[in-house]
């Protein structure tokens, strides 16, 4: 009901009954296939910003205004992120975001996984929701702001992040794998109504092999 509430009073009535009639839709039917990517963060993985005029900061709640320059999540469900401790990345060229990302740790909110989240490993982080600023797209910010927070990331003792890309996305596959990421996994989530049921294909090369125990999935 907090969620209906937040959305009711950021976009309105409409939006936020239009937005529970989509949430209503999932929780009945879901089929959903994802490419999942792995890369490990290494002493070299990391890029630089400085020189760029880009600067690279943590997005906190003074700066949830800024989301309506971006095509990412309410600023309802940011905030809510904030207070759970989910970490909101920005790539600033001075005060206008061209980049946002987040990165979870601990578990992964996931419909179709048990209890509705993916358990993580204590040194893998997910990244979630990476959007470029469409007045800036075309100029490469993707992949200079994921090495930049691949960067802080290594250097606090994170070893792997995964992402996922839902299978057809070819310009989110591009960005991933031009910042390093490989692919390690196939994900499909069936869902109708309370029955659910995933299948995860590993690839040979892949390490994060506790996907498919931590989705109780199939091969």
């Amino acid at each position: 009901m907090h969620i209906f509430v937040s959305e009711v009073r950021e976009n309105g009535m409409s939006a936020a009954l239009r937005a529970g009639v989509v949430h209503v839709r999932q929780l009945v039917a879901v089929d959903e296939t994802h490419s999942w990517f792995e890369q490990q963060l290494e002493a070299d993985t990391g890029q630089e910003t400085s020189g760029t005029g880009l600067q690279l900061v943590e997005g906190a709640s003074e700066r949830l205004p800024l989301l309506g320059q971006l095509p990412t999540v309410s600023a309802a469900v940011a905030a809510r992120r904030l207070e759970e401790g989910v970490r909101w990345w920005l790539l600033l060229d001075g005060l206008q975001p061209v980049f946002s990302c987040w990165t979870f740790s601990r578990f992964m909110p996931m419909m179709g996984a048990p209890r509705g989240a993916v358990v993580l490993p204590p040194d893998v982080v997910f990244l979630e929701d990476s959007v470029t600023n469409p007045a800036r797209r075309g100029s490469g910010f993707g992949p200079v702001a994921l090495m930049a927070v691949a960067g802080r990331l290594h250097e606090e003792g994170t070893r792997w992040w995964l992402t996922k890309v839902k299978v057809g996305n070819r310009a989110a596959d591009r960005l991933v794998v031009k910042a390093g990421f490989a692919p390690f996994a196939t994900v499909r989530i069936w869902r109708m109504g309370p029955l659910r049921k995933t299948w995860v294909s590993l690839a040979q090369d892949g390490v994060n092999r506790w996907l498919p125990t931590a989705l109780e999935a199939v091969g």
